[in-house]
């Protein structure tokens, strides 16, 4: 038979027609939802498929299997260190879990994140690891009917799996050891406040300042990216009396302050301390070598992989400590 004579594939509708069922009927059996199928109806629509050898896509053959051995990821992109390293430790704990992963990036648009997570729905992935750009409860009617945790997020769910690390007192923690190397006037990198999930860096870092009874200086700025936070060090520097330590929000944020410092003439911490936060590969390379709040990125990956594959378990919300790895820009070297 050549190619122009193909019997052509069994369709959707082909599978609706031989169960008896409409065609949106079988996409909920395809896709496992979003709606609920009667038993009876979904062992039809099943039937069909196998008989018809119906496989439009990876959904239909998970349904064959089972399960597709896949879960799916969404990340706002690999262009940030922090989002990359995370990602490629998830990748390494699906593995280890017997499952690959599919990442999509949402480039941190809301919109595109909840299109590309019904394209994974779609795909017949078996759970969700989302880095999410909303609060928790925003992903309720996307992926109620898959398990799905939330990665990088500090807020409870009652749906889902939250899973972060304890921004909060990690930034008490820099901010207190910035303390103990005699600062007294100590400012705060950060994101726009309006993002939902970094108000634990800021409750610490006041919290921190309001026991020993010192000031506070917060500078936001666009975006997580080194030109933010250079432009974010510029605008301290030019104030009428800059801070003498600054905490930043990010890695990012804290490589371009040393680009600003570079500019000015000036360095850690010989006229200004920095503290960073992530603990991303990319404050190893730095000049100084960045004092840097670390979060364990293999353990948070790995209690995400362990929530989507594992659902018969609770919703829980884990926080993980984060630990403060002195390099030398704090003044400790």
């Amino acid at each position: 038979m050549t190619p122009d004579h193909r019997p052509a594939s069994p369709t959707q509708a082909d599978v609706a027609r031989a169960a008896g069922v409409s065609t949106a009927v079988v996409s909920y059996v395809v896709n496992n939802g979003p709606r609920p199928v009667s038993p009876e109806a979904r062992e039809r629509v099943e039937a069909a498929i196998q008989a018809l050898g119906y496989s439009p896509n990876a959904s239909a053959r998970a349904l064959r299997s089972g399960a597709s051995r896949l879960l799916g990821v969404c990340a706002p992109g690999a262009r940030n260190p922090y989002h990359a390293e995370l990602v490629e430790h998830v990748a390494t704990a699906a593995d280890q879990a017997g499952y690959g992963t599919l990442l999509m990036t949402t480039d941190a648009s809301p919109r595109r994140e909840d299109e590309l997570i019904t394209a994974l729905i779609d795909r017949g992935v078996d759970g969700l690891i989302i880095s999410p750009t909303k609060a928790p409860q925003a992903y309720d009617h996307l992926t109620r009917h898959l398990p799905t945790a939330l990665l990088c997020a500090a807020a409870p769910s009652a749906s889902h799996h939250t899973i972060g690390a304890d921004l909060e007192d990690g930034a008490r923690q820099a901010v207190t050891h910035l303390i103990g190397h005699g600062h007294t006037s100590i400012a705060l990198l950060m994101a726009p406040l309006d993002s939902w999930d970094l108000n634990g860096r800021v409750r610490g870092w006041k919290a921190a300042l309001a026991e020993h009874d010192l000031p506070q200086v917060l500078i936001e700025t666009t975006e997580w990216s080194r030109v933010a936070g250079r432009r974010a060090m510029l605008q301290l520097l030019d104030t009428p009396t800059p801070p003498t330590a600054v905490l930043a929000g990010s890695d990012l944020l804290a490589l371009g302050a040393l680009r600003a410092l570079w500019e000015r003439g000036m360095t850690a911490p010989r006229d200004m301390a920095l503290v960073s936060t992530d603990g991303t590969e990319s404050v190893l390379m730095s000049t100084p070598r960045l004092t840097t709040l670390t979060q364990p990125f293999e353990a948070m990956a790995a209690a995400a992989v362990d929530a989507v594959t594992e659902p018969q378990r609770k919703a829980t919300l884990t926080l993980f400590p984060m630990r403060l790895e002195t390099g030398e820009s704090c003044g400790c070297a």
